[in-house]
């Protein structure tokens, strides 16, 4: 298991050799590397931003052209199907962004609704990199301008390391190390990237993604938006997302895994769920829904480490959180 001190070294080195790297949450660098398992859907045409009005749960009605942020995809019964960066370069062109090689998924399940609407569909895989050098915060950026440059999109994630995503153009290599830093960095920003066990188990607000306007209450129809407004409104979301860290010596559990109370039974009714953990420096990050009632230190069922949680920056337990709007 790489340390914390050989990460540290890394991104020093690929610093001294002009990389630009970003401040991870243990205080050391997270190195730029090549993200190679994003990838993206394409929405082009004269009716793209309507379409993508209609289906998707953030409100384009504040995405202007040069701009990005955040957004998700929901099921019929409100459940997120996939968290995704939505980029519109120009007026009639949408990119929807996100790892997990789904875009081919992605698009088959939204070329069902197109019928009339003047609006291509495709999958695109462009070279993704993640680089450093935004303003970190303790959350991420709900959105912004995307920043042409040689070639390549780029967009300020912020958040704890202060990360740039670029896509398009050229930029620093595949490097184990550093993937696996930036994976940790989205666990520790709560960006619940979404795969396996995961898809389509939760609503958006257990996922707390209004931390990211990525889903809206005011907008009109999409699909999953009568659960959506019906839980904000009503306040019957009973769960919400928590953060962990884990501690050396073991390996992040897959999205799925049931966490229970200290002493539980192995066949005890989960507390929490595991959304995305992973490890890239000395310790590791674990997301988890939980529910409300959950006791803050939990452990996967059948034994594993003691994790205790806590709700992300400024987000309640239950995640009912109001959307920010951009």
């Amino acid at each position: 298991m790489l340390s914390l001190e050989r990460v540290a070294r890394v991104a020093s080195t690929k610093q001294a050799s002009g990389s630009n790297g970003a401040a991870s949450p243990g205080g050391c660098t997270v190195p730029p590397c090549a993200l190679d398992n994003f990838e993206a859907v394409v929405l082009e045409g004269e009716d793209a931003v309507d379409f993508a009005q209609a289906q998707f749960a953030s409100d384009l009605g504040t995405l202007e052209p040069g701009h990005w942020q955040w957004t998700c995809l929901l099921t019929a019964q409100g459940r997120v199907v996939a968290v995704a960066l939505l980029l519109r370069p120009i007026a009639t062109r949408l990119l929807l962004v996100t790892p997990g090689a789904r875009s081919a998924e992605l698009a088959e399940r939204l070329r069902r609704f197109v019928l009339r609407r003047r609006v291509m569909l495709s999958v695109a895989r462009p070279a993704v990199y993640g680089l450093g050098g935004a303003t970190s915060g303790p959350a991420p950026n709900v959105g912004g301008a995307i920043h042409e440059i040689e070639g390549s999109l780029r967009i300020e994630i912020g958040g704890v390391a202060g990360r740039i995503l670029q896509v398009g153009g050229t930029g620093p290599r595949l490097d184990a190390v550093a993937r696996a830093a930036w994976r940790a960095s989205d666990a520790m920003d709560g960006i619940p990237w979404l795969e396996g066990a995961a898809v389509e188990a939760w609503i958006p607000q257990a996922l707390a993604l209004g931390r990211l306007a990525a889903f809206s209450t005011r907008k009109g129809c999409y699909p999953g938006q009568e659960i959506v407004a019906r839980t904000h409104f009503l306040g019957r979301n009973k769960r919400g997302l928590r953060r962990a860290m884990l501690p050396m010596g073991y390996d992040p559990p897959a999205p799925g895994t049931r966490l229970v109370g200290l002493q539980a039974a192995p066949d005890a009714e989960a507390h929490a769920e595991v959304v995305l953990a992973a490890r890239g420096d000395g310790t590791g990050v674990v997301l988890a829904v939980a529910r409300d009632d959950a006791p803050r230190v939990l452990q996967p069922a059948g034994g594993g480490p003691a994790l205790a949680f806590d709700p992300l920056p400024g987000v309640a337990t239950s995640g009912v959180t109001e959307p920010k709007m951009l």
